[in-house]
């Protein structure tokens, strides 16, 4: 008995230490608070303590792009129906539905100026104008990009006045192959022509650089995966959010890394779609992975 008493004793302290040593590592490196605080120059967000949270009908299940509208409307489309969802964040409610086109496989929403953009993963971009209780004819814009490259995120930078594509797989329009990055093309709004030399790279070293600088394992983060782009409004930093590895990439407007962060699982489970309203309060969405799909609001702290 007293043997027993000894080995029960000596079984529980290894478990301990080994438990100690798992929320040393894993809170203090990949989810510890100081690590969710996002600050840069005039911008601050705590992405660990949600000002907000939506849950989405069932038909938003699988949200997949954002964007925002305008008098708390945001945008939204899913993976599957070429619809455009309204959701009113006063009333929480979808107050609008637009159809612009059959099933496939839609990405990435962005609004300009009372026109719908909404990127396909095969590079294909379908726009069309915003009416008052309809949508005008929907036409493309053709990129060099295809579903081998899984473009995922579309964002707006208003001091180019251009699109910006994010790819989740593959880097480099047609034979061009850019290994161990990950690229963000463009469009050219003027003339709706896509642009094929990268606007920006996302270099596998720089980010391998800064997960070391910040104190986050590797094998739990890369490779980064970009699943949605927006552009802060008062600073034109670009945010690329990855659900796969869970992580925020916050570039400059030349394209440089500035920093790389951790969104914590259990508030995001699948982050896809991210946008900012006029006062650069940051919205991601996230799908529920069987539950319905939600958003989350994080305040600008400035």
């Amino acid at each position: 008995m007293k043997q027993n008493f000894y080995v029960f004793v000596f079984g529980a302290a290894i478990l301990l230490a080994l438990l100690s040593f798992y929320f040393l590592f894993y809170h203090q490196t990949s989810y510890d608070g100081k690590v969710f605080s996002l600050e840069i120059n005039s911008m601050k967000y705590d992405l660990q303590q949600p000002a907000a949270r939506w849950e989405l009908p069932g038909e938003l299940m699988e949200i997949s792009g954002l964007s925002y509208y305008k008098n708390d409307l945001l945008t939204c489309v899913q993976d599957e129906k070429g619809r455009l969802y309204f959701y009113d964040l006063i009333k929480k409610e979808v107050v609008r539905e637009e159809k612009f086109a059959k099933k496939g496989d839609y990405e990435g929403v962005e609004i300009v100026r009372d026109t719908a953009y909404v990127l396909k993963s095969n590079g294909e971009i379908l726009f069309f104008a915003i009416g008052a209780d309809s949508i005008g004819e929907v036409n493309k814009i053709k990129t060099g990009l295809q579903a081998k490259n899984d473009t995922e995120g579309l964002g707006f930078a208003a001091g180019s006045n251009r699109l910006l594509i994010a790819c989740k797989e593959k880097a480099g329009v047609g034979e061009d192959k850019l290994p161990k990055t990950r690229a963000i093309y463009s469009v050219e709004l003027r003339t709706n022509q896509f642009i094929p030399d990268p606007a920006f790279l996302l270099n596998e070293k720089d980010f391998m650089e800064k997960l070391k600088q910040n104190r986050l394992p590797q094998k739990n983060h890369l490779p980064f995966k970009p699943s949605g782009i927006a552009v802060h409004p008062k600073t034109n930093f670009i945010f690329v959010i990855a659900s796969v590895g869970h992580m925020l990439a916050v570039l400059d407007m030349k394209g440089a890394l500035i920093d790389l962060l951790p969104l914590d699982p259990d508030i995001l489970i699948q982050p896809e779609g991210i946008c900012f309203d006029p006062e650069a309060n940051l919205y991601i969405s996230s799908e529920g992975k069987g539950n319905n799909g939600y958003i989350v609001k994080f305040k600008s702290l400035e």
